[in-house]
């Protein structure tokens, strides 16, 4: 469901099914920074730094992501995100969170 659905919000709730459930692994949330959906892309943020442990690869995603992606939800997403990695990493996404103009 979670990937062939086309109904956002019945995406969303498989994905929060699978992450409580244990059916997503940390590689799977990492591609779903990808998704083509803001919403998908800003949970796969939330759920990667819920225990404070987001890989290498995810915070790596998660610059690429303060830099790149113009959706406010992802980059509010990655700014709550910052009290939740590591040190070394906050002040790159902060940076290009900062550099982002107001896209209202």
């Amino acid at each position: 469901m979670f990937a062939s659905n086309p109904d956002g919000d019945l995406r969303l709730r498989a994905m929060w099914a699978l992450h409580v459930t244990g059916g997503f692994t940390a590689d799977q949330l990492t591609e779903a920074l990808d998704d083509q959906d803001q919403h998908v892309r800003a949970w796969a943020i939330q759920l990667l730094t819920e225990d404070h442990d987001a890989s290498a690869a995810a915070t790596d995603k998660f610059i690429e992501l303060a830099e790149r992606d113009a959706s406010p939800i992802v980059r509010l997403y990655l700014a709550a995100a910052l009290q939740r990695v590591e040190h070394d990493v906050r002040w790159p996404i902060a940076e290009h969170l900062a550099t982002k103009g107001d896209e209202r």
